[in-house]
């Protein structure tokens, strides 16, 4: 334990400033670095002891630059870089074509396109952002939705989402930050099925992808993209300069971002108390040996192994269905017909949603059977093709 490191108190300028508006007394206001502007915030100090603590505060992005509080003397400030951010700055581009052409390279420009005019030549699909207004119940029910897709999408990678461990209090407090429009929910559905929801937040001209995520059913169209597309053209339509999507160094991100930035953490104390000024320096030594071994990509090399491991267990555990064109051996029965929009049918959307994005068939051109051989065998019948699933018992019931 370092010295004096009980004594410290973590703060979160992105959250305070994001979801509550409260900027921390220890600056005078900042320069929004997107256009130029100084603000001037004045807060109480009466909520923080200098005396007897050291406070460091952590996830600043380098679009606010902080102008330290020149009312209190003896008040110092220790910057560090802590993470990689990424993000879209959207200055200097009239829209998201302009963007597009800059930031990607004609065959990404293309892939992206074929998945989303697929997905609307599949589906009845509808985008929506919600904010300034929601209704309790449905409210309610995306969040339920929400939490679901994420549960059921990180299951599938054999991890947890952080955003779980505090789900009640981000549900209990979202409604009233959209109702303010200092936040927003953006929603693709596939008739009234939202298969992808996004939770942002809204600071002037900043637009802050928090959370995302969606139905892994529907995988092979390529959501995550889509939703990046459509939420890139609504911050073009409604003047936010900065789209933000957070830490963590991820492929789409580099692809889309054309920004890559290091959030910033200051160690806030009283340079006149010497024990202070001491332990804030023995913990600024502290982080930098730790961001040393993380620059060795020693953290890198722990996950790629852990990953290895994971992978194996699937390969052992998973086995893959049989699938076949040929289907000339499938007798048809009108009695054994099924609707995937029941529970019990829910382990055949992904194949369905699978076979429809190779064949390019809409929903309403499909029908499945259930062979009267095989109870483990299923018939997807489209307009112009036709494809057999056949299952193990054990791995998919």
């Amino acid at each position: 334990m370092i010295l004096g490191y009980s004594k410290l108190k973590r703060l979160d300028f992105k959250t305070a400033l994001f979801q509550y508006r409260k900027f921390y007394p220890f600056y005078s206001g900042y320069l929004d670095l997107a256009n130029q502007k100084s603000t001037i915030k004045t807060t109480s100090n009466s909520e923080y002891d200098l005396n007897n603590h050291i406070y460091m505060v952590n996830d600043i992005p380098p679009y606010f630059k902080l102008i330290p509080n020149q009312e209190n003397p003896t008040l110092a400030i220790i910057a560090l870089s802590q993470f990689d951010g990424f993000m879209a700055n959207l200055t200097g581009f009239n829209n998201i074509e302009e963007y597009l052409n800059f930031q990607m390279g004609a065959k990404s420009r293309a892939k992206l396109r074929r998945y989303k005019r697929g997905l609307e030549t599949c589906f009845n699909v509808k985008y929506r952002f919600i904010y300034g207004s929601i209704d309790t119940e449905e409210y309610f029910f995306l969040f339920k939705r929400f939490k679901y897709l994420i549960e059921t999408r990180f299951k599938q990678r054999g991890a947890t989402h952080e955003s779980l461990k505090n789900w009640a209090t981000i549900e209990k407090e979202t409604r009233s930050l959209i109702l303010d429009k200092k936040a927003s929910l953006f929603v693709i559905y596939d008739k009234d099925k939202p298969i992808d929801i996004c939770l942002n937040y809204h600071y002037k001209n900043v637009f802050y992808n928090v959370i995302r995520s969606y139905d892994i059913d529907y995988s092979k169209f390529r959501l995550g993209s889509i939703d990046i597309f459509v939420q890139l053209d609504w911050c073009f339509a409604n003047d936010h300069q900065i789209f933000d999507l957070g830490r963590g160094d991820l492929e789409y991100k580099r692809l889309w971002c054309n920004e890559t930035y290091k959030f910033q953490q200051h160690l806030i104390y009283d340079k006149k108390l010497f024990t202070k000024k001491l332990n804030a320096n023995l913990i600024a030594k502290f982080i930098k040996g730790k961001d040393f071994l993380k620059k060795k990509n020693i953290h890198v090399v722990y996950r790629k192994i852990k990953s290895i491991f994971k992978k194996k267990e699937k390969r052992d555990t998973i086995s893959r269905p049989e699938i076949r064109n040929d289907v000339s051996d499938f007798v048809i029965d009108p009695n054994h017909l099924i609707d995937i929009s029941l529970e019990q049918y829910a382990f055949l959307r992904k194949y369905t949603y699978d076979f429809q994005y190779s064949s390019f068939e809409t929903s309403e051109n499909i029908k499945l059977y259930k062979s009267k051989k095989d109870s483990n065998t299923y018939l997807i019948q489209g307009k112009t093709k036709n494809q057999s699933i056949t299952l193990d018992s054990n791995a998919y019931k």
